[in-house]
């Protein structure tokens, strides 16, 4: 950052998002450039020679065992060193080792990539090495400056697309995120279809925002928001192919809302929920909520209109969803899905605000605000399973958040007896968690009839 600023001989410089291409060869990062009028441009960056095993000489003998381990394992430098978890798998079938990963919103990875490393080799790491005794004296970074994308006035957001194109948001006089661009990295900089409007929000009352793909890699997502509603636009990946779009997406207009203007080299952008519907809502898909191949949209409804404030978190079918998605290209229909159709996952409870669910491969993490204050719950996906066999994959009830879930700040204040690896199963946690809640109730009861004794 600072020798990026330098280069530009830049007073004030304000960083925005940067994303890592999926060969991780390259860095696409927003950077005001404008001295704080919040006017930012999109820099590509090469990023192949970072001086990386100079920077790892000064690292910790644990930061060297494990950089060591990832060249050897041909995995990437930039995952995880968590292990990667188990796939999902049936509750009644063992346990077994697979290829899965978890993901999550907004990350900058779509797999391991075998090739990523192809430019390091074990000789570049360092074979003496405590920080100390290093004497190697440190080189200047070295990157190179791409392209700079400035054809438009930008926000702070941009999003690989494909290996080959960027979307970012463009703004307008007033500083409102009102354009999304497809910026195509094969084309040059400055020639005329390299920067091509998908989507104009012309009703100043709303920006859009929120780049990201969903939590499986299967959709590309941006919202579209003012202070009171919002609504969310999908974008289907390559078939086959997580995190990438290969086509320019085009939002149907009125005048080719059957489709009839798409070519064969762009794909459509659906709504899932218009904002004629007065909500403010969020979605995140997971590949098997209910079982294998059971997919579903996870649905987080922070305002609802009249109606509708029986749920907060929701859920929508891919089967039904698909449906109307192919309505909607051949139709003409706005909208993906109709609210007063979502099914409840969770029964609406006047104690507990949802304000997000994080959809993982094994879990989903609902922030919520509880008792003026704020916590996670955690539900295991498996009990969905369970309750989606239970009934037949119909009519499945709402689960309850007090009941079903496990408050992580309860196991966060738990006693750990032992400095060793930690495991609770959630059967056992839920179990203390009802027991807990049981003893202070009864406890309640019993001061409320010390007091009226008292009186």
């Amino acid at each position: 950052m600072n020798l990026l600023v330098k280069e530009l001989q830049l007073d004030y410089a304000e960083l925005g998002d940067m994303e890592l291409s999926s060969d991780e060869q390259h860095l696409a990062l927003a950077l005001d450039c404008s001295n704080g009028r919040e006017v930012f441009a999109i820099f590509l960056l090469e990023i192949t020679d970072l001086n990386y095993a100079r920077w790892l000489d000064r690292q910790s003998e644990m930061h060297r065992a494990w950089a060591e381990a990832m060249v050897r394992s041909e995995q990437s430098i930039y995952t995880s060193p968590v292990p990667v978890l188990s796939a999902h798998r049936s509750p009644t079938t063992p346990t077994r080792r697979s290829s899965g990963n978890n993901t999550m919103k907004k990350t900058c990875k779509k797999q391991a990539v075998t090739q990523s490393l192809s430019s390091l080799s074990l000789a570049l790491l360092p074979k003496t090495a405590t920080p100390t005794t290093s004497s190697t004296k440190m080189a200047e970074p070295a990157h190179k400056i791409a392209r700079r994308i400035d054809a438009f006035d930008a926000s702070d957001e941009v999003l690989w697309f494909s290996p080959t194109s960027l979307l970012y948001l463009g703004t307008d006089e007033k500083m409102r995120a009102q354009l999304l661009i497809y910026h195509d990295l094969n084309s040059p900089v400055h020639a005329e279809q390299t920067d091509i409007i998908c989507y104009e929000e012309l009703d100043e009352a709303f920006c859009a925002s929120s780049l990201f793909f969903s939590a499986n890699g299967w959709f590309a997502m941006f919202t579209v928001c003012s202070n009171s509603y919002s609504e969310v636009h999908i974008i289907p990946c390559d078939a086959g192919v997580e995190k990438c779009v290969s086509e320019v997406p085009v939002f149907p207009t009125t005048a080719n809302d059957k489709g009839e203007g798409l070519q064969n080299n762009t794909c459509a952008v659906h709504c899932f929920a218009d904002r004629n519907f007065c909500m403010d809502y969020d979605i995140d898909h997971h590949s098997s909520l209910f079982g294998e191949g059971v997919d579903a949209w996870v649905v987080t409804a922070t305002k609802s209109s009249k109606g509708l404030e029986k749920f907060r978190v929701a859920y929508v079918l891919d089967e039904d969803e698909k449906a109307c998605r192919k309505d909607a290209v051949g139709g003409g229909n706005r909208t993906l899905s109709d609210p007063s159709c979502w099914q409840s996952l969770f029964a609406y409870d006047t104690c507990i605000e949802v304000e997000d669910v994080e959809c993982m491969r094994d879990y989903l993490l609902l922030s919520v605000g509880r008792a003026a204050s704020s916590t996670v719950l955690l539900l295991p996906v498996r009990v969905l399973w369970d309750r989606w066999r239970d009934c037949h994959g119909r009519n499945m009830p709402s689960l309850s958040l007090q009941d079903d879930t496990v408050d992580l700040r309860q196991v966060a204040s738990r006693p750990f007896h032992s400095s060793g690896e930690v495991r609770f199963s959630f059967a056992q946690l839920l179990q203390e968690q009802r027991l807990k809640k049981d003893n202070n109730s009864n406890e309640e009861k019993e001061n409320e009839g010390c007091a009226h004794r008292f009186y």
